[in-house]
């Protein structure tokens, strides 16, 4: 249900209130102080429009999840990928895109990508998972390449995944089977997740860097060692979590988080990418405060591989998200 919060209170305290309300499930479209300026307010509702797109609508959670299902479709490569365009703020120009997974359990429905990761690690199913995701995205980006879009991709791997000995071997072998190299391939590790396991092994890490792949540290901010992961493990990318970017607009703090996340990304030789960005307000806001690169539903909506070179020579003419939800499948 989508809630807009209005208090009398400092921003700091709807902040907290905000936090709050998305931690009950509800869709928070915005902050209003008092008094309400009908001007400020007409902006928050006109989000409501946005609000089912970006959570990924109702039917996103509804997919039931068959263990047995799940396990088949993962040993028959039978899970599909969607691309989220990451575009430089500075130029219309198509950075990479990122890979999404997508499967429908066994009502039909498509199962909601979260619930799908945390059922696919209860499994033990996680190395499987990573290796298919990865040799997918790989084919895809091959395909870019041949068709002349050279795209780089980026994969979520989980945490666990980075302590396997032998997965910069298995990236070299899946990259030159697709025709593409190491370089063309980022990492991404969720923050919380490198948190929760210990043991992922620096020297697999730095042996992929060595390779040339790049290293993203996912939904920066909202793990409570951050700066000690930056300082040991050599990461190429910061992408600050989408919370902070939308609530940046309206609400001081998240604002100041960007901003000194963009400081030390310049001061470590990181790139800075912005995510979740879903209005032109905040599109033109990590402009402003010098993101790298970003992505987001007021770029564009996941889209089949297919569609991502007609999409980009739309975003390089300079032609906004307003184009791409026809060439998009449901999220």
């Amino acid at each position: 249900m989508p809630l807009v919060l209005m208090a009398d209170g400092d921003e700091r305290l709807l902040g907290a209130a905000r936090h709050l309300a998305s931690a009950h499930g509800f869709t928070v479209l915005g902050t209003v102080r008092k008094p309400v300026a009908p001007d400020r307010l007409a902006r928050v509702l006109a989000r409501l429009d946005l609000a089912p797109a970006a959570t990924g609508g109702a039917a996103a959670g509804a997919g039931a999840i068959d263990d047995d299902a799940l396990r088949a479709a993962i040993a028959g490569g039978d899970i599909d990928l969607l691309y989220l365009p990451k575009v430089v703020v500075a130029e219309p120009e198509l950075r990479g895109a990122e890979a999404l997974v997508r499967w429908r359990g066994a009502d039909g429905h498509g199962v909601d990508p979260g619930r799908l990761v945390q059922r696919v690690q209860v499994l033990g199913l996680a190395d499987a998972f990573t290796e298919l995701v990865l040799h997918k995205a790989l084919a895809q980006a091959g395909a870019w390449r041949a068709a002349g879009l050279p795209c780089g991709v980026s994969v979520n791997v989980f945490a666990a995944s980075l302590a396997r000995l032998d997965l910069p071997e298995l990236l070299v072998a899946a990259a030159d089977a697709e025709g593409v190299t190491p370089r063309d391939v980022t990492l991404e590790v969720n923050e919380v997740g490198l948190l929760a396991h210990r043991d992922v092994s620096l020297e697999v890490l730095v042996r992929l860097r060595l390779c040339g792949a790049g290293l993203s540290i996912d939904d920066f901010g909202t793990g409570s060692s951050s700066l000690e992961r930056l300082r040991h493990i050599p990461f190429t990318e910061i992408k600050v979590d989408r919370s902070f970017v939308a609530a940046a607009v309206e609400e001081r703090t998240s604002r100041v988080i960007l901003e000194s996340s963009v400081a030390l990304a310049r001061r470590l030789g990181l790139q800075v990418v912005a995510e979740g960005v879903a209005d032109e307000r905040t599109w033109e806001l990590v402009s402003r405060l010098g993101f790298d690169t970003a992505q987001g539903y007021f770029i564009a909506p996941p889209l089949p591989g297919e569609s991502l070179a007609d999409w980009s020579r739309d975003w390089s003419l300079g032609r906004s998200a307003a184009c791409a939800p026809a060439l998009a499948v449901s999220a």
